[in-house]
């Protein structure tokens, strides 16, 4: 009953989020990687995109302990899952940081730009910038995670801190898997159409 709700809940976000960026202008993703601009900061940025994608999907597999993984082995588990969890913190480190180096330029720069270029798109460009505060608060919870992780030293306690950080990884992946789509779907048209130069 609580998974349905929740379902509904996430069909009725979606749909709020595509009704805000209906103002956007649009080519077909199928027609990006074909146009003639494509190869400018379009393919830079979806460059990006596709790597917090990439890093986000190893961080939910290494976090998950019922996922083989290719640092176990050692005298015990314990170890092996203290080895899982430096990983975990290492990686998520430098996605943190890449992440909020890149919201920096987006908020300073692409926004502002976006909205000079379109004035139509002032509503969805708040979205997304609010989507940035959301995801900050996700990666604090992430990060707090993964650091109560970092203290654990028995196999029980490891194990139930790489729970909480599959937990707060799979919330952030989700979050940031339908901000990516809707960033990209509201600028990569104007990258494309010469009106985004960043």
């Amino acid at each position: 009953m609580q998974n349905r709700k929740r379902e509904e809940k996430a069909a009725k976000e979606l749909l709020r989020r595509r009704k805000v960026l209906g103002d956007a202008p649009t080519i077909a993703r199928s027609e990006w990687s074909t146009h003639p601009n494509y190869h400018s900061i379009a393919s830079h940025f979806l460059g990006f995109h596709e790597h917090f994608r990439s890093d986000l999907r190893k961080l939910v597999r290494v976090s998950n302990v019922d996922e083989p993984y290719r640092g176990g082995g050692g005298r015990n588990r314990a170890q092996a899952l203290q080895r899982r969890v430096r990983e975990l913190s290492r990686a998520f480190s430098q996605l943190n940081s890449h992440l909020h180096t890149h919201h920096s330029i987006e908020d300073r720069h692409v926004f502002p730009q976006a909205i000079r270029a379109n004035k139509g798109i002032t509503t969805a460009v708040g979205m997304l910038e609010k989507d940035h505060g959301t995801m900050n608060k996700l990666l604090k919870g992430a990060e707090g995670a993964i650091s109560t992780a970092e203290k654990a030293r028995s196999e029980t306690d490891l194990e139930e801190g790489l729970a909480r950080c599959h937990q707060a990884l799979v919330a952030l992946s989700t979050f940031m898997s339908q901000h990516l789509q809707d960033e990209e779907d509201l600028l990569i048209p104007l990258m494309l159409e010469g009106l985004l130069g960043v």
